[in-house]
C-alpha cells in the first residue's frame, strides 16, 4: 500500500533530511503552497502506513500531516 503524506514544518530542509532517513518513505519533495513538503510512502497493509505516519509525526519542527491513502495505480 501505498500514501502520500502533506506537510507542514518550522524548519523545511531539517525535515527534509529526517524523511530521507526514515524506514518507508520512498519519495519526498519540498513544495511552495499550503504544505511545505509531500512524501510518497509505502508499508504492507493500513496499519504499516499509519506506523511511518506517527513515527514521521514525532519527529521534531512538524507541524501538521495530512494523509492521503492511494486506493489505485495507473500505469
Amino acid at each position: 500500500m501505498q500514501a502520500y503524506l502533506l506537510i507542514r514544518a518550522y524548519a523545511v530542509r531539517d525535515v527534509y533530511s529526517e524523511l530521507e532517513k526514515s524506514k518507508g518513505v520512498i519519495e519526498c519533495h519540498t513544495l511552495t503552497g499550503a504544505f511545505d513538503l509531500i512524501a510518497r510512502i509505502e508499508a504492507d497493509d493500513i496499519g504499516g502506513l499509519s506506523a511511518i505516519k506517527q513515527a514521521i509525526a514525532k519527529l521534531p519542527r512538524i507541524k501538521r500531516i495530512d494523509v492521503l491513502t492511494v486506493t489505485d495505480i495507473a500505469k
